[in-house]
């Protein structure tokens, strides 16, 4: 019956590891969980910085909308960041602004270097929106 029953031959194969086996088990499902969600992470923290560049930062360059983003994160920090930062959601008078995107990007633990968003976030999916159709972007 056990051999027909594939949860109930998982569960009986458990039952027999030792104590420290099973510990050893949870860990590792543990670990695939917590790099799935770090992946899950990061995957939201790009696409939240390639939409913020391509609404806010269309008509510069990759390095551009890189280097002005980190100086908006860079001032918001050092300002409202101290007050919003304690709050779960998004505060209401920030509600519908820009800001918001940056109070996200915060949530998310921040943003890395401008080089590193030029580089590995944007290059590939930024684009000018005003630039010729023969106009290669720089970055």
């Amino acid at each position: 019956m056990i051999a027909d029953d594939p949860v109930a031959r998982i569960v009986a194969e458990i039952a027999e590891l030792s104590a420290e086996e099973r510990a050893r088990c949870v860990e590792i499902v543990n670990g695939i969980g917590a790099e799935r969600e770090k992946w899950r992470w990061l995957k939201r923290r790009d696409t939240t910085i390639r939409e913020y560049c391509a609404e806010w930062h269309s008509n510069k360059s990759a390095r551009g909308a890189a280097k002005h983003l980190v100086e908006e994160i860079i001032a918001y920090e050092t300002t409202r960041w101290r007050v919003d930062r304690f709050k779960a959601g998004v505060p209401s008078d920030i509600a519908g602004t820009r800001t918001v995107v940056l109070f996200e990007l915060m949530k998310l633990g921040g943003v890395p270097s401008a080089e590193h968003i030029r580089k590995h976030i944007l290059v590939g999916h930024h684009h000018r929106l005003n630039a010729p159709a023969n106009h290669r972007s720089r970055v």
